[in-house]
């Protein structure tokens, strides 16, 4: 006795052609960005002057490569702290997580991919797009007067101090 071959009983059970060739040209994509980026990357790094930096690197005491480490954490830390305080819901650490991806992206990729990544990893973590979005706004606004009225208050301070601000101090 010949079996007759089964009939699928839904549509769902029929592979798609299209399904499979979208995969395949998304997959050709990715491939082909990730070497775009890459000849990039090794372009960029080619231009260094290794010996230059591992020259400066050498001129270093042991423990001054600890503090700049610990400096550089303290700084990433405190760049995402507004992050945790506008978005209920969101650590310090996640915030921090966040932001340093956000800007590692933005290294690579044009401005709104960083975006995108923040507000995947939020989404990923349960917090609304809303508050997500509007927490990310605040911690811009934040940036940006923080970056500014910083300058402004150090020449406010140089003046009440009575101090000479310099060559350098004229130049900004």
């Amino acid at each position: 006795m010949t079996s007759v071959p089964e009939r699928a009983e839904h549509a769902d059970d029929v592979p798609d052609l299209q399904t499979g060739r979208k995969a395949w040209i998304t997959r050709g994509l990715l491939l082909v960005g990730a070497a775009v980026v890459t000849v990039v990357v090794f372009r960029l790094v080619g231009q260094i002057d290794w010996a230059a930096v591992w020259d400066s690197l050498g001129r270093l005491t042991w423990w001054q490569p600890v503090v700049l480490f610990a400096m550089l954490v303290l700084r990433q830390v405190l760049n995402a702290m507004p992050l945790a305080i506008y978005i209920p819901g969101v650590t310090l650490y996640r915030a921090t997580v966040n932001d340093v991806a956000a800007s590692l992206m933005a290294f690579v990729a044009p401005p709104p991919s960083d975006l995108a990544l923040r507000m995947a990893m939020f989404s990923s973590w349960g917090v609304s797009a809303a508050k997500a979005f509007a927490g990310l706004v605040l911690n811009m606004v934040t940036f940006y007067i923080v970056r500014f009225s910083t300058p402004l208050a150090g020449f406010v301070l140089v003046a009440a101090l009575g101090w000479s601000p310099g060559v350098a101090g004229w130049s900004c």
